[in-house]
């Protein structure tokens, strides 16, 4: 065979190519198309744990109407609240078959009977009475209820309702709010601006914050929307137990809503009537110092702070009460005189460390655990560890102190 070359009209003889060997072409096998999977017929699809919640809570949740008669006439309002079972409290209070209990904010349901109070633009008007009426939307039924026991310091209260038949609503679960972290998922119920049953989400945005003009010490505080009427909802983790009573929002503000911690409400002592504070009388620094180095807070302010909180001006005894505040602490910075802490002997610039054998970590901490010792045991004193400083002394001293019950002039405190 011949080969040519063609390279601008010339053609070019050359030697006789040699041939190329053939191959015969392989088939190449084919891989059978796959079997479809058959569906199975059992398989359920996966339920959006948001719509899980609001059919088991579509039954525990309701509405409450709250009427205030006056001498000048009647005022109302909403709120919400949940049913709770009373069969985990019945050695505490004694209830009909055909009776249950709903857990709300004192704010909706208020207990102001006999007192005077301002009305819009009227002078004191005497309240006569208050009736309270719960609505189970989704059986559309309507029930009387009667206050058991509230809690104005920390905006919780509790309602027996009349009536009911025990098959037409479910209770929740209690849960425990001592275990929840920011960033956890949370969901809301409750009847923003009266339509009821409404469920939104969102997350733990912080825990334990505190809001000067409001009583309670221990928000939790969400990102879920909160409106007039959400008030006494419930805030619920994922696991459908009740871990917060929704108490409020800031107005004007996105994802800022706040609820009281289930703990913090004290339910059994809820049951036994009206619940007052335990005063101490001594307030402490509500967070440490941050320890973050001198670029980010340098330590001549942490000195300034403890100089403009404690009255403390001894340079000495400065240097040395801040060299104590490596670890857990609170710091006394205000007294009131002739109140239990001022009657035990505790000064300002104490340093706090342990109450009734407990680690105080901070002056919100210290609070909390008062509160909760005087929720269980009022009438016991509590025994308190603290730190006193005189220039390099630091001297340990235990001592004890009974919380007096709050009167109407404490309130303001």
């Amino acid at each position: 065979m011949m080969a040519v070359l063609t390279l601008s009209g010339f053609s070019l003889f050359t030697q006789e190519a040699p041939s190329t060997p053939t191959t015969e072409s392989k088939p190449v096998p084919t891989v059978p198309a796959a079997e479809p999977v058959p569906a199975n017929p059992e398989a359920k699809p996966k339920i959006d744990r948001s719509i899980e919640l609001y059919n088991e809570y579509q039954f525990a949740s309701v509405d409450i109407v709250t009427t205030v008669e006056t001498e000048i006439g009647k005022q109302a309002w909403l709120g919400a609240g949940c049913f709770i079972d009373k069969d985990q409290y019945k050695n505490i209070v004694s209830l009909k078959e055909n009776e249950a209990l709903v857990i709300t904010v004192s704010h909706v349901v208020k207990n102001e009977k006999d007192k005077l109070i301002k009305i819009g633009g009227h002078n004191f008007i005497k309240i006569l009475n208050y009736k309270y009426e719960v609505t189970l939307k989704s059986k559309k039924r309507k029930y009387n209820a009667e206050l058991v026991g509230w809690n104005l310091r920390n905006d919780t209260a509790i309602l027996k309702v009349k009536d009911i038949d025990k098959n037409d609503f479910k209770v929740a679960k209690i849960g425990n709010s001592n275990n929840l972290s920011v960033g956890q998922k949370i969901y809301v119920i409750g009847s923003p601006y009266g339509i009821s049953n409404t469920i939104t989400d969102g997350i733990i945005s912080q825990l334990h914050q505190r809001l000067d003009h409001l009583y309670i010490e221990d928000w939790i505080q969400i990102t879920a929307p909160i409106n007039p009427g959400n008030s006494g909802g419930v805030l619920i983790n994922d696991a459908g137990e009740i871990v917060g009573i929704i108490s409020a929002g800031i107005r004007g503000a996105d994802g800022m809503g706040y609820a009281v911690p289930i703990n913090l409400a004290n339910i059994p002592q809820l049951l036994k009537g009206e619940v007052k504070r335990g005063i101490f009388g001594a307030e402490a620094m509500i967070e440490n110092f941050s320890r973050m180095g001198e670029a980010n807070k340098p330590k001549i302010q942490d000195l300034l702070e403890l100089y403009d909180s404690t009255g403390i001006d001894d340079p000495t005894t400065l240097d040395t009460l801040y060299k104590n505040t490596v670890k857990k602490y609170a710091i006394v910075t205000q007294l009131k005189k002739d109140k239990p802490a001022d009657k035990s002997g505790i000064k300002k610039g104490d340093i706090i460390v342990k109450v009734a054998g407990k680690d105080i970590e901070n002056g919100m901490d210290l609070r909390i655990t008062l509160i909760n010792h005087f929720n269980g045991q009022a009438d016991k004193p509590i025994e308190i560890d603290l730190l006193r400083i005189n220039g390099t002394n630091v001297q340990p001293i235990k001592i004890f102190v009974t919380l007096e019950e709050e009167k109407d002039e404490d309130k303001d405190d």
